[in-house]
């Protein structure tokens, strides 16, 4: 991982507290499609304090960040509510473990939300953002934490008396040895959306403005 940004490119270098073991289980098209997303999801579910039995309300569920993340917490005792896109962004996170799932597009998010944590969420993790995901957000709990990460538009607001904190995913020793330890608790997805040679790369990009699941990820020729 390059905190610093970069380019697509058959090699590079990068310090050797940025990169990790490959968790047993993940090929290496998931295990090329893991880490920004995991460090992302990972960083953001610690700062808002989610753990065993918290009620969390994830929008962007079935994309790139959000179903890792939702493996994430539920692998940390949360009880998940995923707001994802379209009925099969919905069959992909309930396959993926989510306790409850609904279609942000659809027009009963704000009553099935609200139906399943009539007391408050604990915590929201938000990954899009929008008018709607804006609506839901009033039903986290006094004292409870919405989360979110850079590249979040409009970044989501928050009621006095609910914690707002923004989360940015950069790789560590420490971070990436306690992502490893989540995943290695069981069987662990990375979905793949779709796949693209290095030479395709601006292919990859056009297809990102498309409606997908999960991660589109690049292919290094002979892997």
């Amino acid at each position: 991982m390059n905190d610093k940004g970069g380019s697509y490119a058959e090699y590079v270098v990068v310090s050797e507290e940025t990169v990790a073991p490959m968790p047993d289980g993940l090929n290496m098209l998931m295990a090329g499609g893991l880490p920004i997303a995991g460090v992302t999801a990972l960083s953001n579910l610690q700062v808002s304090g989610t753990g065993n039995k918290t009620k969390l309300m994830l929008w962007g569920a079935s994309g790139g960040v959000g179903h890792v993340a939702l493996q994430l917490a539920k692998r940390m005792g949360a009880n998940v509510f995923a707001i994802a896109s379209g009925a099969d962004g919905v069959a992909l996170v309930k396959q993926l473990g989510a306790d409850e799932a609904v279609d942000g597009h659809s027009d009963d998010v704000v009553q099935r939300t609200r139906a399943f944590a009539p007391d408050g969420f604990d915590v929201a993790l938000v990954l899009v953002g929008g008018d709607t995901v804006q609506s839901t957000l009033s039903l986290v709990r006094q004292g409870g934490t919405i989360a979110f990460p850079n590249g979040v538009m409009p970044e989501p607001l928050a009621l006095d008396g609910v914690e707002l904190k923004k989360a940015n995913g950069f790789a560590n020793p420490t971070l990436l040895d306690q992502l490893n330890r989540l995943i290695d608790m069981g069987e662990f997805q990375v979905h793949i959306a779709q796949t693209f040679g290095l030479e395709e790369a601006a292919q990859a990009q056009s297809a990102m403005k498309q409606h997908y699941l999960g991660k589109i990820v690049l292919r290094v020729s002979g892997e």
